[in-house]
């Protein structure tokens, strides 16, 4: 497992025991990993092409080669098959499945004693522009900005932009 966190002189990236600094533009190779450092991000390359992009705080990237099979992912990467009704599966086990994203996602969570991360309910599932409302406008106007441009325009007869617009203005905000 690789686990990253940050420090004053770089970010450090525990390998398997192994620790190793690295900072800002440099590049390593420690066995059979590729270790690469942007301002922003963490990048690993598996030996089988899987590169995991890490912001070191909340945000992960995993990007799977073209040739992944399908069926092979689970959690928030979905089951990796074009089937959206089939990506909830939970946590624990292959065939609990829920249309429940918040449900879904407390399976998912992970948590120990120094970070505790509580359960969310269907009653915790606020929209967060009813508590930034300010942000909200600039939200519809960036989204619209995205959403309703090359190259996305060319998809909107197939997939229905809506659902995104939405939810781009629920993240801004």
């Amino acid at each position: 497992a690789v686990v990253s966190t940050q420090s004053t002189g770089g970010w450090v990236v525990n390998i398997g025991g192994s620790k190793l600094r690295i900072g800002e533009g440099m590049a390593a190779h420690h066995t059979n990993l590729a270790i690469q450092r942007t301002a922003e991000h963490l990048i690993v390359t598996l030996p089988n092409k899987i590169v995991i992009q890490w912001d070191g705080l909340h945000m992960g990237f995993l990007i799977l080669p073209d040739d992944f099979p399908e069926d092979r992912t689970c959690g928030m990467c979905g089951r990796y098959n074009n089937d959206m009704s089939r990506d909830y599966y939970m946590k624990h086990g292959r065939t609990d499945i829920t249309t429940n994203p918040l449900e879904f996602g407390n399976s998912w969570k992970y948590t120990n004693t120094y970070r505790p991360c509580y359960d969310v309910s269907p009653r915790d599932d606020v929209d967060p522009c009813d508590y930034f409302p300010e942000r909200k406008s600039e939200g519809q106007v960036l989204c619209q900005q995205h959403l309703y441009q090359v190259p996305f325009t060319s998809c909107h007869a197939t997939v229905d932009p809506a659902l995104y617009f939405q939810n781009c203005v629920r993240d801004w905000c």
